[in-house]
């Protein structure tokens, strides 16, 4: 057997590598720092202010066009309008948008609004029956459209409860109930029912009460 029998490897083959192998380390995602509006709720949550005015109100403002309520957010964003604390948007009439806010952020909304030249429609009346513009609607008598009007505004209320979130659709429920938007049994139906003495004594008797085991049988 001679050498020519093995003949050598080609240099590609027998090359060993000298480069050190790559560890690959996979990166733990950074937590991300609360934003200013998310610290200003907590803020809030977290405060009592003396003499505070805890009720709810809609604010209405001019509107050309009646655009999704997704894009009217979005240009509420614009002008730099927490969106969080606008709980509801709706059209009441033809070129005006209703913008549901607690009480204590409305001037604040209101001087957003009117440094961009927006004029609230603070005389709007939602229950004026002149905003019916169904036409099966123009031969019902005047007191009848006023009823036909508070029927079609307490709709829009509850709908607008409907889409906020526990446990503050409880306290717009309770406004509007107070300001007559809906009815105490449209509230009753809303809010769930706070539990009586009664009903505390019962439940603490119960949890007192101490299962016998099958040894103590």
């Amino acid at each position: 057997v001679s050498q020519a029998d093995f003949p050598s490897l080609p240099a590609s083959q027998t090359h060993h590598s000298t480069e050190p192998t790559k560890t690959f380390v996979s990166k733990t995602p950074r937590k991300r720092a609360p934003t200013a509006r998310a610290i200003a709720a907590v803020v809030r949550g977290m405060t009592i202010k003396e003499n505070a005015d805890q009720g709810f109100q809609i604010v209405y403002v001019p509107n050309a066009i009646c655009l999704p309520i997704s894009t009217q957010r979005q240009r509420l964003r614009k002008l730099k309008i927490d969106n969080a604390r606008v709980l509801d948007l709706h059209y009441p009439d033809r070129k005006v948008m209703g913008m549901l806010v607690h009480n204590e952020y409305a001037p604040e909304l209101k001087t957003i609004l009117a440094s961009y030249g927006v004029t609230t429609l603070d005389n709007f009346d939602p229950l004026d029956p002149v905003h019916l513009r169904d036409p099966a609607l123009a031969s019902l008598s005047l007191d009848d459209r006023a009823t036909k009007a508070i029927h079609v505004y307490n709709d829009c209320m509850l709908r607008a409860i409907e889409f906020i979130r526990a446990p503050v659709k409880f306290a717009v429920a309770r406004s509007f109930c107070s300001q007559g938007w809906i009815s105490d049994d449209q509230l009753a139906e809303i809010v769930p029912p706070r539990p009586t003495k009664k009903d505390l004594d019962i439940s603490i008797h119960t949890a007192s009460i101490t299962i016998p085991s099958f040894s103590d049988l």
